[in-house]
């Protein structure tokens, strides 16, 4: 394996142009990293809209049921009786 560098110093260095290379990775470092933390970010935040936005639908579900049930008259023993013997 040959290297373009004779020392530590000259890689870091990079032929005098050092602190552009790597201010070039390290911004590009810093700004990959800034977009996986923000994208993970909003995955969770997305998680917690849908999850609220099913609760709601559940809630109003239960709601529009309870006051169905409470519309209609309870039904006699022998209508409950009818029912079950159709099923």
């Amino acid at each position: 394996m040959t290297f373009q560098f004779d020392s530590w110093q000259a890689f870091w260095d990079m032929g005098g142009y050092g602190f552009f290379v790597w201010l070039a990775f390290s911004v590009t470092f810093l700004a990959v990293i800034a977009l996986v933390v923000e994208t993970l970010w909003a995955k969770k935040q997305l998680i917690q809209a849908v999850n609220a936005q099913i609760a709601r639908k559940k809630r109003i579900q239960k709601s529009q049921q309870k006051k169905t049930d409470e519309a209609q008259p309870s039904a006699s023993p022998s209508q409950l009786k009818q029912e079950v013997e159709s099923q």
